[in-house]
């Protein structure tokens, strides 16, 4: 049985999903054009567990065009446009065992390998040297992508891909707007497991996004629709080492929360 964040993405829990029709070709500028509304996931390492919840209340009903994620976002959004369903991704969650996260350290391949994106998908990854969020999108993303958004400093190696270092896509800012802005996106649906964070964190964040100039800046024309906890999901180890009840409590709180704040008439 898997026991670390990379296994839970590794184990081969797949489903018999009905055949969807051909759509859009993935590997063109033109339907990242096309796309009106995305579905943006946060870093947060465990607490994405949250987010497979949520995915879980919003699958039967809501098809986004553009899937835009950072850090264990990246890895649910990966899923996610390659068609998994919400019980899917919580099956993978669920089998996580009480070991550190700090054992997956080389890169997701047999995630990469066993999904195949159905709609425009895009990973955010830290320049590290440059400071600076890069977004990679449909065949652009490798292995080693998925991998670098989730290459936590001084935890997990960092990834150099065409001689730049990169780092988890959430160093700069947890939630990826910005990249969907930029990829066309009208109506966002956020889903942010780090919120709302201790007076001292948010002010050094935002400190860094401003020095950075990496603030969101979001058009009069987009909608966005943030999804975040009432409150904060654990103490920030728990993000990162695996408790007893954590991963199933915060499933159970992702899909009642989603269900809450995007009901069915919202798409």
């Amino acid at each position: 049985m898997p026991g670390t964040l990379k296994e839970i993405f590794m184990s081969p829990i797949r489903e018999a999903r009905p055949a969807k029709q051909h759509a859009r070709s993935l590997c063109s500028n033109n339907y990242t054009a096309m796309a009106k509304r995305a579905l943006v996931l946060s870093s947060g390492g465990l607490f994405g567990a949250y987010q497979a919840g949520a995915w879980s209340a919003l699958d039967a009903h809501f098809q986004p065009d553009l899937i835009i994620g950072a850090s264990i976002g990246a890895l649910n959004s990966w899923c996610i446009a390659g068609g998994a369903s919400g019980h899917e991704i919580c099956q993978r969650w669920r089998h996580l065992q009480l070991e550190s996260i700090t054992r997956a350290r080389h890169p997701i391949e047999e995630l990469f390998q066993e999904y195949h994106p159905r709609t425009s998908v895009s990973v955010v990854l830290t320049d590290i040297l440059r400071l600076r969020i890069r977004a990679f999108s449909n065949q652009q993303i490798t292995s080693r992508h998925l991998a670098a958004s989730c290459a936590i400093p001084l935890v997990l190696p960092m990834q150099r891909i065409d001689r730049i270092w990169y780092a988890d896509g959430g160093l700069l800012g947890s939630l990826p707007i910005n990249a969907a802005i930029e990829q066309g996106a009208t109506e966002i649906f956020a889903i942010n497991v780090w919120a709302p964070l201790p007076w001292l964190w948010s002010n050094c964040g935002r400190t860094l996004r401003l020095l950075t100039g990496n603030r969101i800046k979001a058009p009069k024309n987009v909608k966005i629709h943030l999804l975040t906890p009432p409150r904060l999901l654990g103490r920030v180890s728990d993000a990162y080492v695996p408790r007893p009840g954590n991963i199933e409590r915060w499933i159970a709180q992702g899909h009642a929360d989603a269900t809450k704040h995007f009901p069915p008439g919202m798409f």
